[in-house]
């Protein structure tokens, strides 16, 4: 099923863009209704798919790509963002039967909507997996400081402005029992982070 991820990925941000694309060709309300619904289980089917896919693989190693990347919590939002998208798509006709017309004629009014609504959904489905990332490159680690209580960055500083405070930050963390992140850090170091 991994082996779909790279088509997957250009195809759920990709079908609700066709889908605007031909909306903007209905000529009737009808049309454009039936199109919208049509193109709205289309996309909602592929980025499930692909969602359950992420989920599927669990803890291991997020699949990526040059310019995608697909882990647990970019399925997750993949999955909210087509039911979501799905739900709006499928209320869409009985929500624009009620509504005025505009400066246009209903279907074009209709067509114009349907185009705006997935281009705007085929953005929203294309964040969540657009991961430019060097595939060589370590991702960030965390283990403890050197007394063995404080949470600290395996990488090397990143030149922040906060730099200057950061052994006085740690110094005051280590010196009283009764702050939070201490407990955090136990915690995290027990389980292994």
């Amino acid at each position: 099923m991994t082996d779909l991820v790279p088509v997957l990925v250009v195809l759920v941000p990709a079908i609700p863009l066709v889908g605007a694309g031909l909306a903007l060709l209905a000529r009737t309300a009808r049309q454009a209704d039936r199109l919208a619904m049509a193109t709205a289980v289309v996309t909602a089917v592929a980025a499930l798919i692909l969602a359950c896919t992420a989920f599927a693989r669990g803890g291991r190693a997020a699949l990526h790509g040059r310019w995608y990347l697909v882990d647990g919590a970019s399925g997750l939002l993949l999955g909210v963002i087509a039911v979501v998208g799905l739900c709006s798509a499928l209320v869409s006709p009985s929500y624009l039967r009620t509504t005025g017309r505009s400066w246009t004629t209903a279907a074009r009014s209709r067509s114009l909507y349907y185009a705006a609504l997935f281009v705007f959904w085929a953005a929203l489905l294309a964040v969540p997996v657009a991961g430019v990332r060097d595939p060589l490159a370590a991702p960030p680690r965390w283990g403890l400081g050197a007394s063995g209580r404080v949470l600290t960055s395996v990488r090397s500083p990143a030149g922040s402005k906060l730099d200057p405070f950061r052994a006085w930050t740690e110094a005051q963390l280590q010196s009283d029992p009764r702050v939070p992140l201490q407990r955090f850090a136990g915690a995290g170091g027990r389980a292994g982070l």
